[in-house]
């Protein structure tokens, strides 16, 4: 939450400070749902965040390689930067992300069971808390009687050992002194002892205070990640049952994608075609001409290029042309399908 809010602070202003972690979430939703400022700083938050997961992911070429990481990945219960990794991979096809998926829906149902339990162990640390509170606040008050009566004590005898004998009255002898050292002895012992478990009680005290804010700290950002899941659940789940009575309808545009991974150019090309567009494609320099794209620019009505995956040359290329013709081109921040979907389904024609 702290991370997302600093990112809507950037995006909403001053309006952000006074939100609740709810509305931040809704909001942070909002802009990830439409293309644009808001979505690439996400993204980039994302990527910087999984930086060296998406990097050891990138060295998988086949779906079976992905799949063997992703359940390591469950195995040391460190899933949310694979997820990403995968959702951002070019190779991880639908029924691939579909399995993982499932897998993030069931583990949503395992975070709300195991708050449960937290939430049951934070209610028995507040009633321990409580008890050791009342302890060390009548340990306190009966250390106070004692301090009260010792001094008093000490008072006597230092005033009996003082005593002149011009007074009348003889000096204690030696066995009375002993007695009263021994007694002395015995006072400051038993402070000693109170004073130790005065110490020991405010130490218990402090620790369950401590573990108390710690798991309203855990127990406040796991009901935002369900929150989160729950939305995240819900959309995929209305993509996956809908996106084909869903899906836009390009009516016969052609769509020109410069650059990136060679492998998955096929799901590209196999979801640009189901949107009733034309798919071009273009290396972006690494076997064909960049002097061929002006030709191809010209006859495209949508360029797309992954920023990740295309040389500074060819992207230029595109920026320039596409400026200069008023042509629609969009920067994709990753090379994969998703990428292209977002753009698609929500651009202006």
């Amino acid at each position: 939450m702290g991370e997302l809010r600093k990112i809507v602070a950037k995006l909403a202003g001053e309006q952000a400070r006074n939100m609740s972690d709810h509305d931040i979430h809704t909001l942070g939703v909002g802009y990830a749902s439409v293309q644009g400022f808001a979505s690439k700083l996400l993204t980039k938050a994302l990527d910087q965040k999984h930086a060296a997961v998406i990097k050891r992911f990138s060295a998988f070429k086949s779906e079976d390689d992905i799949r063997l990481a992703w359940k390591n990945a469950r195995q040391e219960c460190a899933v949310e930067g694979a997820y990403w990794a995968i959702a951002t991979h070019p190779m991880a096809g639908e029924g691939l992300f579909r399995e993982v998926f499932g897998h993030i829906h069931m583990l949503s149902h395992l975070v709300g069971a195991s708050n449960r339990a937290e939430l049951k162990r934070l209610v028995d640390l507040e009633q321990e808390k409580e008890t050791l509170i009342q302890q060390m606040n009548s340990t306190r008050s009966e250390m106070r009687r004692g301090w009260a009566s010792r001094d008093k004590e000490l008072q006597e005898l230092r005033s009996l050992l003082a005593r002149p004998q011009s007074v009348g009255i003889s000096q204690p002898d030696e066995t009375e002194i002993s007695a009263f050292k021994k007694a002395i002895r015995h006072l400051e012992s038993q402070l000693s002892s109170e004073e130790t478990r005065r110490k020991s009680l405010e130490l218990k005290a402090s620790i369950s205070l401590e573990e108390s804010r710690n798991l309203r700290i855990e127990l406040g950002g796991a009901k935002t990640e369900i929150v989160a899941l729950k939305s995240e659940i819900a959309a995929l789940e209305n993509y996956f049952n809908d996106h084909e009575t869903t899906l836009r309808d390009l009516d016969g545009k052609a769509v020109l994608y410069v650059g990136g991974v060679a492998k998955g150019i096929k799901f590209i090309r196999a979801y640009v075609e189901k949107t009733g567009a034309s798919f071009v494609h273009h290396d972006g320099g690494k076997e064909q001409a960049t002097i061929l794209l002006r030709g191809l620019i010209g006859r495209a009505d949508i360029v797309l290029f992954p920023v990740d995956f295309v040389s500074h040359d060819a992207a230029n290329i595109c920026k320039t042309i596409c400026l200069q013709q008023s042509k629609p081109f969009f920067p994709l921040p990753h090379a994969g399908v998703g990428s292209v979907m977002r753009v698609l389904s929500n651009m202006e024609l």
